[in-house]
């Protein structure tokens, strides 16, 4: 995860990988803990912020750009 000052720094391509990036990490952390391997449920919480705040920042460009 790069902070909220980095990603804003990205263009739409960028931050189309992160997103893509991120939701596959969050993916695969819920299989862990539905698996059991991972104890740790917190994560998912915070990739689930992040993903939105991806989310947002793609939808500013958008009407910045419109």
């Amino acid at each position: 995860m790069i902070s909220i000052q980095e990603l804003r720094q990205l263009n739409k391509e960028q931050l189309q990988k992160e997103l893509t990036a991120a939701i596959a990490e969050r993916l695969k952390l819920k299989m862990e803990v539905k698996v059991g391997s991972k104890k740790d449920s917190s994560t998912l919480k915070l990739w689930k912020k992040y993903i939105a705040q991806i989310k947002t920042l793609q939808q500013q460009l958008n009407s910045i750009k419109k």
